[in-house]
């Protein structure tokens, strides 16, 4: 190899390290960034519209009471699954909404070890989960935020508040009382889910 083809794979070599060095640039890498949560922003919205044309959704009533305050009555896209032992279902609204002092995004309620309608100690469960009575789990399904994405204003519930957070599953509703707490505040949720 000649001096000649050395400097050619040099050209090569500087050619690619500057098309690398341009696409980790900050606004590069930023304006990728944006891109992407457009994308993402865009295919929730569209999930959330076609949840709400399929008629799958559910009037929430819901009051806070504690660090943030208000009372909401609002038909929303739902979801809701029974699997793995597990009883979930979601609210989530395109925008979020004015919830007296505070706004709603978002919605998760959840029971572990479901075996069908009834009432659910959730406190009771986690602690069965606790000592192996039933498989272990944690809170992070129960939640309520004001925001389009989860951060530090997101309420989880607090297993080991008193009184303790109640699921109530019905066949046509779902009743829930729930100490919820953020990085911010500590709230109480209570309200009714109807499909």
């Amino acid at each position: 190899m000649g001096w000649k083809d050395v400097a050619k794979l040099a050209t090569g070599l500087v050619s690619e390290l500057k098309e690398k060095a341009e696409e980790y640039r900050p606004e590069a890498v930023a304006a990728r960034e944006a891109e992407s949560e457009a994308r993402a922003e865009t295919e929730r919205r569209d999930r959330l519209a076609d949840r709400s044309a399929a008629g799958a959704t559910a009037e929430l009533t819901i009051t806070l009471s504690g660090g943030e305050q208000g009372t909401l009555t609002i038909t929303l896209p739902c979801e809701r699954e029974e699997a793995d032992g597990w009883w979930r279902l979601r609210l989530e609204a395109p925008d979020p909404v004015l919830l007296g002092t505070t706004a709603l995004a978002a919605l998760s309620l959840a029971v572990p070890a479901y075996d069908g309608p009834g009432r659910y100690d959730l406190a009771d469960l986690h602690r069965r989960g606790e000592t192996g009575e039933i498989e272990s789990w944690e809170a992070f399904d129960l939640y309520l935020t004001p925001a389009t994405e989860v951060d530090d204003r997101t309420w989880f519930v607090d297993v080991s508040a008193t009184p303790p957070p109640v699921v109530v599953v019905g066949t046509e509703a779902v009743e829930f009382d729930l100490p919820l707490g953020s990085a911010v505040n500590a709230i109480r949720a209570v309200g009714t889910v109807r499909w």
